[in-house]
């Protein structure tokens, strides 16, 4: 799948889950799992596990990071793993909030909405 159409899907799926369209989710989480239910099923369960880590509030955990990220467009899935891990690519949103921050502050500001407070010149 090329950059655009990750960008699109994913997109879709953040959409669909504001508007808590259920069908949008489940055939986007598909298309992005090139059609794999299994991987789907797995990445849906991830999406579940880290919504449950959020609630038991033990702290913020790698994946919590990498879904706030996905969240604010920062980041897109752009595949599964075997073991049902997204692995992310950085949109161009999120390439442009870290070309205009010092690098020692990259993950800060892709995970928060305000990233001027951290960029260069702040």
């Amino acid at each position: 799948m090329y950059l655009e159409q990750i960008s699109l899907v994913n997109s879709q799926i953040r959409l669909a889950l504001r508007k808590g369209d259920s069908k949008t989710i489940s055939e986007s989480i598909l298309r992005l799992c090139k059609g794999s239910r299994e991987k789907a099923d797995r990445l849906t369960n991830w999406f579940s596990q880290v919504a449950i880590s959020c609630n038991k509030n033990k702290g913020i955990t790698m994946d919590m990071s990498m879904m706030r990220m996905w969240q604010l467009g920062n980041m897109d899935i752009q595949e599964i793993t075997e073991s049902g891990k997204p692995s992310f690519v950085l949109t161009v949103s999120g390439t442009e909030k870290i070309s205009a921050t010092p690098k020692e502050k990259w993950f800060e500001v892709l995970l928060w909405n305000d990233h001027k407070q951290l960029t260069k010149g702040s």
